[in-house]
Parts: C-alpha cells; sequence; structure tokens
C-alpha cells in the first residue's frame, strides 16, 4: 500500500510540474497540474499521520486533512476552462473553494480556543459524507460539461479530432471510479465490516495507473489539452 501510494504520489507531483511550469499560460493546465499536486500529496497523508505525527508543522497536517476538499473545484475548473472562450480566473470561482477555506482556517484557529477534538466520531463522519457529495457532484458535472462540449464541437465542425476529448472523458470516468470505490470501503468500515481496510490498495492502483496513463499521454502528444475552438 504504502509502496504503491509512493508512486502515485513522486510521479503525480512531478507530472504536475509539467503542467505548472511548462504550461503556465495555459490556465486550464495550471488548474489540472494544481489538481494534480495537491491530489499527489494527499496519496501521502496516511503515512505522514502515521510516521510523523506530532514532528511535522500543524499548518501542513491541517492542510492534508482538508486538501481532499480541493479535489472536485480543481478538476471541475480544469474542465470549466477547457471549454470556455477566453478562460480567465474570476472572483466567481473563488466560492468553489469555500469549503476548503473554511475547514482548513476553523483547523488553524481551534487549538487557540482549545476545542476538544470530537472523539465519539461523528464530526469525522459528517465532513466525509459532505466530501462524498461535494467530490461526487463536482465529477459528474465535469464529466457531463465535457460530454456536452463534445457532442457541440462534432455537430460544428465535422472533421474535429475527437480523440483527445474521448481519452479526457475516459480518464476522468477512471478518476472517478477510484473516488467511488474508495467511498464504498470507506462505508463498510464505517458499519462494522472490518478487513476491508486491504481493498483500499485497489484504490491506490487505480490512482496510480490514472497518473501513469495522464503522463504517458502527455509524452505521446504534448500539445494534449490546447483545443483552440471553444464554446460558451
Amino acid at each position: 500500500y504504502t509502496i504503491v501510494s509512493f508512486l502515485g504520489a513522486v510521479q503525480g507531483i512531478l507530472l504536475s510540474l509539467v503542467f505548472l511550469v511548462k504550461k503556465k499560460n495555459n490556465i486550464a493546465a495550471l488548474a489540472l497540474g494544481w489538481y494534480l499536486f495537491v491530489f499527489s500529496v494527499g496519496l501521502l497523508e496516511q503515512y505522514v499521520a502515521t510516521n510523523f505525527e506530532g514532528t511535522w508543522p500543524w499548518i501542513l497536517q491541517s492542510f492534508l486533512s482538508y486538501s481532499n476538499f480541493l479535489y472536485g473545484p480543481l478538476l471541475y475548473l480544469f474542465v470549466y476552462f477547457l471549454t470556455v472562450k477566453n478562460p480567465r480566473f474570476t472572483r466567481a470561482n473563488v466560492w468553489h473553494f469555500i469549503p476548503f477555506l473554511v475547514g482548513f482556517s476553523l483547523s488553524l484557529i481551534s487549538p487557540a480556543f482549545k476545542v476538544e477534538p470530537d472523539s465519539s466520531g461523528i464530526q469525522e463522519v459528517i465532513l466525509f459524507e459532505l466530501l462524498v457529495i461535494q467530490i461526487l457532484t463536482y465529477n459528474v458535472f465535469a464529466i457531463l460539461r465535457l460530454h456536452r462540449y463534445q457532442r457541440t464541437i462534432v455537430q460544428l465542425y465535422s472533421d474535429f479530432n475527437q480523440q483527445d476529448l474521448t481519452w479526457l472523458k475516459g480518464w476522468l470516468l477512471l478518476i472517478t471510479s477510484a473516488y467511488v470505490v474508495s467511498i464504498a470501503i470507506t462505508h463498510t468500515l464505517i458499519f462494522g465490516w472490518r478487513g476491508g481496510e486491504q481493498l483500499y490498495v485497489v484504490v491506490q492502483l487505480l490512482i496510480t495507473v490514472s497518473i501513469y496513463l495522464m503522463s504517458y499521454r502527455l509524452i505521446i502528444y504534448p500539445t494534449l489539452f490546447t483545443f483552440v475552438i471553444r464554446e460558451d
């Protein structure tokens, strides 16, 4: 489990730098780069919590705890910026990050007010269910938006090469499938079925495969995600 997580995390961080550095003038690529970076760092959360508890800065631990609330917004914004004319980050886009900002901020100030942690686990379960709703909602909207965009482009430009769009939609479905499997396993643990922890390696494999597929695709097609035809 640890080895697979590390492989996915390292490859994902390296891949994110490709988008953040080499494609810094493409806002869609930047959104994807930040998604891959946050997602990859998140793969190390359990390892850090287990092996470095009490030794890492509190702000870093808090970020890792709430970074999951960035996955959905960043992935959706990637698809959004990819499919609109004159894509740019606006104040309206900040609203997508409110759940993360609220949770992260509260986790930072709670020690100052000596707030006792919830020993019952109810708070953790509620946060998890909210995260499930957020991630699946954003992912579904991202897939539907890309599907509508692809259909519109084909109707307007019959000679348009759909290969990149079809591949990207498949990649989004793979990522979403990994989320669904992870959510299902976690719910079985919440309801008392022990032994499901071992199935998390399946999730890590799906995630690692998706990251390596993206890396391979980018190497073979370096102009990936640079579509010039966009519709509102």
